[in-house]
């Protein structure tokens, strides 16, 4: 049985040189480029993809914080700020302390 080839990000499975980028295309959860060498080598370059984050246009996101209050009610908290049970009137920190 042949053995199979270590395959490295950029470089032709076939003759190791760089590849050529062309489009670029999303299937499912997963994204894919045209790639072409000068050996003759043709395929798609595929890639995972895993949710890393929002971003907003010139505005930051505020971090908001799941707690669980003694009362065991769910209570957001922006980072760095204190959060108010609606049940109780706990008050809590960003971290789910008693303040």
């Amino acid at each position: 049985m042949p053995e199979k080839k270590i395959q490295y990000v950029g470089m032709c499975p076939v003759c190791g040189e760089a590849l050529n980028y062309g489009n670029s295309e999303f299937e499912d959860d997963q994204l894919y480029y045209e790639v072409s060498c000068s050996c003759g080598f043709e395929g798609k370059e595929w890639y995972s993809l895993t949710f890393g984050e929002i971003t907003s246009d010139g505005e930051e996101l505020p971090l908001i914080w799941e707690v669980t209050c003694p009362c065991n009610t769910i209570v957001e908290v922006e980072d760095g700020c204190i959060g108010e049970c609606p049940n109780c009137g706990t008050q809590l920190d960003d971290k789910g302390n008693i303040v």
